[in-house]
């Protein structure tokens, strides 16, 4: 027979040595997790930090290159040149960069004349462009990212000109006033 005394022994001695191990175990747990929440704000402050030097680099690039596009620095002909490079248009495949982008994208960088661009087809590309940012960070599709970020380019060299009235639908009126008010000079653009 089992004498119910020397188990009752036994199962004192066992929780009088497992108690204070689970008591340290916690103790360490709880050390831990406070470890790995300190590092996941670490991380989470470093990626905020990483977006927001992204962010201030695309818009100082975003400024630069409207000045330069302003001043004409940048010429017609070399966005006309960048929207040649940019014709090999990505093939839509998902949800984000659908084939609607996809036929928009073709008709704005093969068919439409860039000196008829308006401000709605640059919010158009700009637009595109997100969309396949937000597609290569879903599928890692990279050809999108790369092109994402030279349509971006694009777009800031025609702001430019929409700004400077090289291009868009102030041109006409703007080159007529310029040629009446200086024969003389030859025309830019």
């Amino acid at each position: 027979m089992v004498d119910v005394a020397t188990i009752l022994s036994m199962l004192g001695s066992v929780a009088a040595v497992v108690g204070p191990l689970t008591a340290l175990l916690w103790d360490r747990l709880n050390r831990l997790e406070d470890r790995i929440n300190n590092v996941e704000r670490d991380l989470t402050e470093i990626k905020v930090n990483i977006y927001e030097l992204s962010r201030s680099m695309v818009g100082f690039s975003n400024t630069l290159i409207d000045v330069l596009a302003i001043k004409s620095v940048i010429t017609q002909s070399e966005a006309t040149a960048l929207r040649g490079y940019l014709s090999m248009v990505p093939i839509a495949r998902t949800k984000y960069y659908t084939k609607e982008d996809e036929e928009k994208l073709r008709y704005l960088i093969t068919v439409k004349p860039y000196e008829e661009y308006t401000w709605d087809d640059v919010r158009t590309l700009r637009e595109i462009a997100d969309h396949m940012i937000k597609e290569f960070r879903e599928t890692g599709r990279e050809e999108l990212l790369d092109y994402a970020y030279k349509l971006l380019f694009f777009t800031w060299i025609a702001e430019g000109h929409l700004i400077a009235g090289i291009i868009g639908p102030n041109r006409k009126k703007q080159s007529q006033e310029g040629q009446q008010g200086q024969q003389s000079q030859p025309c830019q653009g």
